[in-house]
């Protein structure tokens, strides 16, 4: 799992996600304005890092296999996460008072804790 989290890239999961929506690599590729042989590497590298076959492929289209779903949908959650997380720059510093602090869970979901 460590080296998943260590090797996954937000761009990546754009890739995938645009290739999911486009169903061609060629559209998938000018919506991420990068070459089309540059996004299937991508793609292919990630299937690889984790181990899913998230697209089924031919001459004439893409599809999207069952587990690849499943990708695509944790890959949407997490560039939608990052999305809030550049947003709070934007947010006023203050102080939360500890009746709120108290009901904020701040247990990570990493590691066997």
């Amino acid at each position: 799992m460590d080296k998943i989290i260590s090797s996954l890239r937000f761009r990546d999961l754009y890739y995938l996600v645009a290739l999911a929506r486009e169903k061609n690599f060629s559209r998938a590729a000018e919506r991420c304005s990068v070459s089309q042989p540059a996004l299937s590497n991508q793609i292919r590298k990630l299937e690889d890092l984790l181990s899913v076959k998230i697209f089924e492929r031919n001459s004439r289209n893409v599809r999207v296999t069952r587990k690849g779903y499943e990708v695509i949908f944790h890959a949407k959650q997490l560039l939608t996460a990052a999305q809030q997380l550049s947003t709070i720059k934007d947010l006023a510093v203050e102080v939360v008072p500890p009746e709120q602090a108290a009901a904020v869970d701040l247990k990570l979901p990493l590691g066997n804790s």
